[in-house]
């Protein structure tokens, strides 16, 4: 095992200088091939590649801030994937379903100052740790104790570079891919269609809304999702009404939205608002299927009032004239 100290300084040189890459990062490192890893993350390929400097940078034109950005670096037999400000990797769904029959482990860091690293195997988590502590715990596997000797993870300045030199330890792959160009990918949020408290998303963005009956909100809640259907170019008649295939289809189109956007930054004539508002149509005839009389009509408006490109303005002088 090389020595610790070269090892965290070589690192500390290569991450990149931007601070929001210093201040938030997530590299998920699994033994399995890229598709498979992009399978198994909730990621699709977006056919171009970029560095991570610039997948932030096309983040920062993105709306809803849900959909997010990674790019992936093959180093096989281990793929890692690396997200400038997402959070997939961290999540107990994620790293379970990446280690089935493998071993995916994930650092991370955020502007929150929560830290962390945390190794499976087999859909087993095996360690976890935050990346400062004053005293780093033992670990319950000797392997990784093993392997994480030298590091001390208590200095805050170094500890992001020593999670790295830990994932070079356990993957056998040097940290060459901070400021390189890699294929990216879409990861899409599973809760980005499923909003957690619509009511209050539709106070901000229909005020006036607020003293309407609810009987006569649900039927403005039909006539808008009709309506926005109809501006986006959504045949409303031709969607199957069921909420798992509408949410899939929201999310496809999501995901060719992100597709669009990156193209258009690139001076290709597209116009990846279609697909947005595409999306946000779907989703409002989605969400005119759930039980609660609240949650259908708040639900439905937002994601209707997102699918216009005028907004609640446009919507409201269209309803009105109906």
């Amino acid at each position: 095992m090389s020595a610790a100290p070269q090892d965290v300084s070589r690192v500390r040189a290569l991450l990149p200088r931007s601070s929001a890459l210093r201040d938030q990062l997530s590299v998920t490192a699994v033994d399995v091939g890229a598709a498979d890893a992009l399978a198994r993350y909730g990621a699709v390929g977006l056919g171009a590649s970029l560095t991570i400097a610039q997948a932030l940078g096309v983040e920062s034109s993105v709306y809803p801030r849900s959909l997010a950005l990674a790019v992936v670096v093959a180093r096989p037999p281990w793929t890692f994937v690396v997200e400038p400000s997402g959070t997939r990797g961290t999540r107990t769904e994620t790293l379970s379903r990446l280690s089935d029959g493998a071993t995916a482990v994930n650092v991370f860091w955020n502007v929150n100052f929560r830290t962390g690293c945390r190794y499976w195997e087999n859909q087993e988590e095996l360690a976890s740790f935050d990346l400062v502590e004053e005293e780093p715990r033992p670990l319950s596997d000797p392997r990784l104790e093993r392997l994480r000797r030298g590091l001390t993870f208590t200095d805050p300045a170094r500890c992001k570079a020593e999670a790295l030199v830990l994932l070079e330890r356990i993957t056998g792959a040097r940290t060459d891919w901070t400021t390189t160009s890699h294929p990216a990918a879409v990861v899409t949020d599973p809760d980005r269609f499923t909003s957690v408290d619509p009511t209050w998303l539709l106070s901000t963005r229909a005020p006036d809304l607020g003293d309407v009956e609810p009987a006569g909100l649900d039927d403005l809640a039909a006539r808008a999702v009709d309506a926005a259907c109809g501006i986006a170019g959504v045949d409303r008649g031709s969607l199957v009404e069921q909420r798992d295939a509408l949410l899939t289809l929201a999310r496809d189109l999501d995901v060719r939205y992100l597709i669009a956007l990156v193209r258009s930054l690139d001076d290709q004539m597209v116009d990846p608002d279609e697909f947005l508002h595409k999306a946000e149509a779907v989703a409002a005839v989605r969400a005119r299927l759930a039980d609660d009389v609240a949650e259908r009509t708040a639900g439905a408006l937002v994601h209707a009032i997102a699918a216009v490109p005028g907004g609640w303005r446009q919507l409201k002088r269209i309803l009105d004239r109906v």
